[in-house]
């Protein structure tokens, strides 16, 4: 039945018309519901709906909902192979693992890529281990035996060997083949580390108004005197410094004005005896007169090793295995 009325009509009149008229014949009441239908725009729309939908379907759902009791529940879940879920799982976080494997090398460490730690060297991060040098299975880390090789040591037929860096500085590869090792922490000097140089000095003149002496000794051998004294003989005056020399007889030989003295000298001129087989005396050198000596300095020095390391901080250095 085609439904009439006025839609625009209040809700609450039409059904203050049913109330007050009190109808009590079909063919009063009938209209009236109708109305109150009509009156509804949003009841007349949702009506529409459902008889579009068909009102037979009602019952097909309410059947539907009827059987999904908890046996059926259960048998449903039943259906669905654990196992071939769980095969299902694994090969999509393989696939996860692997895609971010292809992620971390591009933007972060690759498999045998090495960084400064400043962690606790007993606990790396995972997938590192710590450069220690230490020996590893080939077939456990397959990737990085691939990378790195027998570059560090190869250890025994099945094992490798990763990178000792501890108390170790890193140096680019370049003329030095990747994995060499050189330099010590300390040097000795030698002579050879030292430039070309030379050592030297001299004494100064001497200086002052008394004369210098020096003793001498027989072992000296042959050998002069400077003595100062006059030469007697009838005061025939002051010669000066004269050179004497000790001749094969133990006696002085003069030197100009002097036909020669015996030893020993006698005590008015204050030189003592010089005994054969010990000839001792003194070099009297006269007041201004410049002289130079030689020499060689004693060694200095203990020769302890030169620290060839810079200002540095440790930090453990650590390489990604897996």
């Amino acid at each position: 039945m085609p439904l009439t009325g006025n839609p625009n009509a209040p809700f609450s009149n039409s059904v203050r018309a049913i109330e007050t008229t009190d109808p009590v014949h079909p063919d009063s009441i009938n209209p009236q519901l109708q109305a109150l239908i009509n009156n509804d725009a949003g009841l007349n729309a949702r009506l529409g709906v459902l008889e579009g939908a068909g009102l037979t379907a009602l019952p097909a759902r309410v059947g539907a909902l009827e059987g999904l009791n908890a046996a059926n529940r259960l048998n449903a879940l039943e259906g669905l192979n654990a196992g071939s879920r769980l095969t299902s799982l694994e090969n999509r976080m393989s696939s996860a693992e692997q895609a971010l494997d292809g992620i971390q090398s591009n933007i972060g460490v690759p498999i045998g890529g090495i960084i400064q730690w400043a962690g606790s060297i007993a606990a790396p991060p995972a997938g590192f281990l710590l450069c220690d040098g230490r020996e590893l299975p080939r077939a456990d880390y397959p990737t990085l035996f691939a990378k790195i090789g027998t570059a560090f040591g190869a250890g025994g037929p099945d094992t490798f060997r990763i990178p000792d860096l501890r108390d170790r500085f890193v140096m680019g590869a370049g003329n030095a083949s990747l994995g060499e090792v050189g330099g010590a922490n300390q040097q000795a000097l030698s002579v050879a580390n030292l430039p070309a140089h030379v050592h030297t000095g001299a004494t100064k003149a001497p200086s002052g108004t008394k004369p210098q002496r020096g003793q001498w000794d027989a072992d000296a051998g042959a050998h002069g005197h400077y003595l100062v004294g006059s030469t007697g003989g009838g005061g025939s005056g002051y010669y000066g410094p004269q050179i004497f020399q000790m001749d094969s007889m133990n006696e002085f030989a003069g030197g100009p004005g002097f036909s020669g003295i015996s030893a020993p000298l006698d005590a008015s001129n204050q030189w003592s005896s010089v005994p054969a087989g010990a000839v001792l005396g003194y070099s009297v050198i006269p007041n201004g007169s410049e002289h130079r000596h030689t020499f060689t300095t004693d060694p200095t020095g203990s020769g302890q090793p030169l620290d060839n390391r810079p200002a540095y901080v440790a930090l453990a250095y650590i390489i990604r295995a897996k």
